[in-house]
């Protein structure tokens, strides 16, 4: 049977991303075997992976899955006012979207457990835990002394809260409605919920990820979340710093049917063509190189969507550069990482700039105050 959107209903998909290459990338950057297979709702615009895998998914997720299960290891946003960890950004998001002081919070992925320290540091009174499927990420998170429990949403055994915490889950997750229906039924009267999730209003590459099972807009996730009995009381997005994410503050109610939903097959349309058109122009500078050796600003995301999907894979690149200390000393697809003093030692080579674009104005300024100016931006 063809599965239904779990937004609309709708049982009719349509093509909105293929790329014919062997591989595809995932969020913690590791290259899956198999091709980028993108479909869409035809009736809402919802996206989603074109192969479900079921148990398979959750079994990568407990024994595979590598972002946030290594120790001291944290996702670093560079801001104008100096470096901030994505935890303390999420903190600092969610805490002026919680209803007073909860006295049992629960998080839905917690990883290592980088908020739950953050939260049981600002609320001592508070029962906090968490439940998250890498078996490795368990295990450091019960180093730090937290209530971690290894498990998945409809199989281990919910602890009641006041407040669930869901950041950035919901896209990995195969059956969404199912995955909120649970939530609620293990709900107590008065609980909120905090759920965030990349969301497509947001012009993103998500839908580069081979994890990312569902592309949502906000009236996606507001649909999904009325039909499993959910009640939305205030949503936003385009937070400063958590970029590209969408948030939803929600409370129990009765299953509902939603409302209108904006026709989101332009957005998906838009942020596809978007990506590609990058993707060619990074190809068509990285094709003026030649055949000379260069290096990378950069180690993330962006350099593993241009090494995966387009032709720097291909290239001569001797060195990765990047500000974040945990990412120095390590070997991305067989290329070392290095901090900028490698730039200085190296000073004939081109750099490739390969970094979100919010911080093209900070690293052009920093590396022309260093006497050396990048000879490609993507």
């Amino acid at each position: 049977m063809t599965l239904a959107c779990p937004a609309c209903g709708s049982r009719v998909w349509c093509s909105l991303l293929t790329i014919p290459r062997p591989r595809s990338l995932t969020t913690d950057l590791r290259r899956l075997e198999r091709p980028l297979d993108k479909v869409m709702c035809r009736t809402c615009g919802l996206a989603r992976n074109a192969e479900l895998r079921g148990a398979a998914t959750i079994r990568e997720y407990e024994d595979a899955y590598e972002l946030n299960v290594a120790a001291g290891e944290e996702h670093i946003y560079f801001t104008r006012n100096g470096p901030i960890t994505r935890s303390q950004a999420v903190f600092d998001w969610i805490a002026g979207q919680s209803r007073g002081l909860p006295d049992r919070i629960l998080e839905i992925g917690c990883g290592q457990g980088n908020l739950l320290v953050k939260l049981r540091q600002a609320l001592p009174q508070a029962t906090v835990c968490g439940l998250e499927a890498s078996h490795r990420a368990v295990a450091l998170g019960r180093a730090k002394g937290l209530d971690v429990v290894q498990g998945v949403v409809g199989v281990t055994a919910l602890p009641p809260a006041d407040l669930v915490i869901s950041f950035g889950v919901l896209e990995h997750v195969e059956e969404p409605l199912s995955f909120l229906t649970e939530l609620r039924r293990a709900s107590r009267r008065d609980m909120q919920m905090l759920l965030a999730v990349p969301v497509q209003e947001e012009e993103g590459y998500d839908l580069f990820f081979a994890d990312h099972v569902w592309h949502f807009t906000l009236d996606h996730l507001r649909a999904i979340v009325e039909r499993a009995g959910w009640q939305v009381e205030h949503a936003e997005r385009s937070h400063p710093v958590v970029q590209g994410f969408g948030l939803l503050s929600c409370r129990p109610g009765a299953p509902a049917v939603p409302g209108p939903i904006a026709d989101a097959h332009s957005l998906q349309a838009r942020n596809r063509d978007i990506w590609i058109a990058r993707l060619g122009e990074a190809d068509r500078r990285l094709a003026a190189l030649g055949d000379r050796p260069f290096a990378v600003f950069g180690s993330g995301e962006l350099f593993a969507l241009l090494h995966t999907y387009g032709d720097l894979g291909r290239c001569r690149v001797d060195a990765l550069i990047d500000d974040a200390p945990n990412r120095q000393g390590r070997v991305m697809y067989g290329i070392p990482v290095h901090d900028r003093d490698w730039l200085s030692a190296h000073t004939g080579h081109p750099v490739f700039v390969a970094v979100n674009a919010r911080y093209h104005g900070q690293l052009a300024e920093s590396l022309s105050q260093a006497g050396r100016v990048p000879v490609f931006w993507c």
